[in-house]
């Protein structure tokens, strides 16, 4: 699919003006009992709220050119493309949604590396990798990953069923 700049336009701009209400009011005016905005820096001091605030107003901005330039093109709002009729196409793109969906329902059970092994495992045999590589790449790619969260980004990977053996 591809959507013309007018509508990709008018995503962004209702999003920047969503995410500058956000910062600077929170949703308190929305759902009662909810969040408040950002917290209120001292006076002349930068605080939590500039760096998004900031990022609203030039995702604003670029929605608004987009949209304009979108409307002044006149095209099609939407336009199919060819490899939405492709079965195996789509069918591949299909198999990463399934991925993504599966490792968070069953991460924290199974655990990172057999979910990863597996996962990765599965997309290469669908992607007519021979067996015996696919296993082997699977399996380094996990370990390597892995490796590179927990011990350098120190990024908790969930072990689920690899508990006793953790290092």
């Amino acid at each position: 699919m591809k959507f013309s700049d007018a509508v990709i336009g008018a995503v962004l701009f209702v999003l920047s003006i969503l995410l500058m209400l956000h910062v600077s009011i929170g949703w308190d005016w929305l759902v009662h009992n909810g969040f408040t905005g950002f917290p209120r820096a001292a006076p002349g001091k930068p605080g939590p709220a500039l760096f998004p605030f900031t990022l609203g107003i030039l995702t604003f901005v670029c929605g608004a050119v987009l949209l304009v330039r979108g409307l002044r093109a006149r095209g099609q709002w939407l336009e199919l493309q060819p490899w939405l009729t492709d079965t195996g196409r789509l069918v591949n793109w299909l198999a990463v949604v399934a991925a993504i969906v599966a490792y968070q329902w069953l991460s924290e059970v199974v655990g990172f590396l057999p979910v990863a092994i597996v996962t990765l495992f599965l997309l290469m045999l669908l992607l007519r990798v021979r067996v015996p590589l696919a296993l082997v790449t699977a399996v380094l790619a996990a370990l390597f990953i892995h490796t590179l969260f927990v011990k350098f980004l120190l990024v908790p990977l969930p072990w689920g069923v690899l508990e006793p053996i953790a290092w």
